[in-house]
């Protein structure tokens, strides 16, 4: 078996990507919905694995400059004892064999789920950005962390990496502003998994090529039925949401025309997110 389809599994086997039962779709931060849901950090080894490391990074958060100790050493200790995570990051780091860089860099919090330990692969210092903009360095083996100043990094480039790319809104909000404020450029970043919904496209008007391990489209869900991950039913059906995901709702709303009542009722959390999407698309009717 090829790598790639090593990774297809890797994706459903940690549950990376989750498939929602047919009548309950999963509610999106855009305030939209739809069949399937992403965790890439689950990539780590599992969900659990995942979440305890999430928690670990969060109250590193705390004290910033810790970071690189408690956190990038930790993810450099998994690549060592891990096989499964060791393969994704041999993979990212196969696709920078043509780019230069000065530079790793990764976002709060999930980027740093694979930056910090692409980083200690490719010998690189690594910049862990915080979405207020501040930003610390780290050298080799993580021995020292220091906050990044205004243009200390001037005339350098980083090569930024990110667990998911959707719309690349985290880039031009946060990412891309700290970087530009040190002094520093992107050529091109990395994705474990690109969503193909706009973000390469955004991120190529100004200049930044991406690079990704899995690009969500007809080909991946065609791979993962050949592999029986999923049935020939679910890949069709999920090839339908990535080609057109407007479609796929106004279809689901007319097969469930109570559903956004329905989720109304449930807890707070989702009355909102319901509220949201009422707000986006003419009170729930996306015709």
């Amino acid at each position: 078996m090829n790598q790639r389809h090593t990774l297809h599994r890797q994706v459903f086997a940690t549950t990376a990507l989750r498939l929602s039962p047919a009548d309950q779709p999963f509610w999106y931060t855009s305030g939209d919905f739809g069949p399937y849901y992403l965790n890439t950090h689950f990539l780590f080894g599992s969900e659990e694995e995942a979440k305890v490391m999430l928690s670990q990074i969060e109250k590193t958060l705390e004290y910033p400059l810790g970071l690189p100790r408690l956190v990038g050493k930790a993810f450099v200790d998994r690549y060592h004892c891990h096989e499964d995570y060791r393969l994704v990051i041999d993979r990212l780091a196969e696709l920078t064999s043509n780019l230069s860089f000065d530079f790793v860099s990764g976002g709060a919090r999930r980027d740093y789920f694979f930056s910090f330990a692409l980083a200690e692969k490719l010998g690189k210092p690594h910049l862990a950005l915080l979405k207020d903009g501040q930003m610390i360095r780290s050298d080799l083996g993580f021995r020292t962390a220091s906050e990044v100043k205004k243009d200390e990094l001037k005339g350098s480039s980083a090569l930024h990496v990110a667990d998911l790319v959707t719309e690349a809104s985290s880039y031009f909000r946060c990412w891309l502003p700290a970087l530009a404020d040190a002094g520093c450029e992107i050529r091109d970043t990395l994705a474990v998994v690109d969503r193909n919904q706009g973000g390469r496209e955004a991120l190529e008007e100004q200049g930044i090529r991406l690079h990704s391990l899995l690009r969500i489209d007809d080909d991946f869900f065609r791979a993962a039925c050949e592999e029986n991950i999923i049935s020939a039913e679910d890949a069709e059906h999920l090839a339908q949401f990535s080609h057109d995901p407007e479609d796929w709702m106004q279809e689901f709303l007319k097969r469930h025309p109570n559903f956004l009542d329905l989720e109304a009722k449930k807890d707070s959390k989702t009355c909102e997110r319901v509220a949201r999407f009422r707000s986006l698309h003419n009170g729930g009717d996306l015709a």
